[in-house]
């Protein structure tokens, strides 16, 4: 599963079930310090590493614990098409790494599907999560309602289940990500082309969860929330509803970013978590 491997490999974690949980890890729990779990968002190819690889490393430098892990069915993970990859389930596996590497309390960072993990698992189990970091995430309402309105996720969609995983439709669809298309390198595509075409079809179609809106006022952790005015995945008017619900939202935008605000805004974005997590 590592042979010729389009990302670092990092380390392996084996889940009670018998899954294998690839995840890259900097520094070691601290008693003074939480640790933090960053969760990537969805769609072809995606990964920890993809997502997060010009952010992990500056946390790690200030000395935090940083756990990065592939979601069950993307990354270096195992991809079992027997699996219902419904979003409860996945944040039990991510439960299980995280208890797994000794860390207490955590700081969730989640893009997209990644931070409708984070605001599931601070429901759930607050005692578990300090602070929250979310960029654009899902879960907000029901997707009929917005889906067919974004160009993105419907192409995001469809892709996997044609399995039209060409070069020139992959760098498309990583062009809608991002509010300025040059931004997606040769080394994006290469990192996420042949993940991609690896990835079982259910990780798509049994794709779901609760709607977390009704309960987001259960939020206890304060949340830091960054969202990229051009998104063509989650729709910018979703922020309101973090501000109308959440108790202690705070909430950046950038006008220079779409769905990928901690690759087009990496500066922003470490310093803004940084001093977040800090405060």
């Amino acid at each position: 599963m590592t042979q010729n491997a389009s990302i670092p490999v990092g380390k392996y974690f084996s889940s009670r079930d018998g899954h294998d949980i690839h995840y890259h890890e900097v520094g070691a729990p601290a008693p003074d310090k939480p640790s933090i779990l960053m969760l990537h968002g969805s769609g072809p190819g995606a990964s920890g590493y993809t997502n997060f690889n010009g952010n992990f490393p500056f946390l790690g430098d200030h000395g935090y614990h940083v756990i990065v892990p592939d979601y069950l069915g993307y990354g270096l993970s195992s991809k079992p098409a027997d699996f219902q990859y419904k979003v409860d389930a996945q944040v039990e596996l991510m439960r299980e790494l995280v208890a797994h590497t000794g860390a207490r309390t955590l700081v969730i960072v989640g893009n997209s599907l990644g931070g409708w993990f984070a605001i599931h698992h601070a429901i759930h189990y607050p005692h578990e999560v300090s602070k929250l970091i979310v960029m654009a995430p899902g879960g907000l309402e029901p997707p009929e309602n917005f889906v067919q309105q974004m160009e993105g996720l419907s192409e995001m969609f469809r892709i996997p289940l044609e399995r039209d995983f060409s070069i020139e439709t992959m760098r498309k669809l990583f062009n809608l990500f991002m509010f300025e298309p040059a931004g997606v390198t040769d080394q994006i595509l290469s990192e996420r082309l042949e993940i991609a075409r690896q990835q079982p079809v259910e990780v798509y179609t049994t794709l779901g969860g609760t709607v977390t809106a009704p309960r987001l006022n259960e939020v206890k952790a304060p949340m830091l929330a960054l969202w990229g005015y051009h998104d063509k995945f989650v729709p910018y008017r979703h922020a309101q509803i973090l501000l109308d619900h959440v108790p202690d939202v705070h909430l950046i935008t950038s006008n220079r970013a779409g769905h990928w605000f901690m690759i087009e805004e990496p500066e922003l974005f470490n310093k803004a978590c940084l001093d977040f997590i800090e405060q």
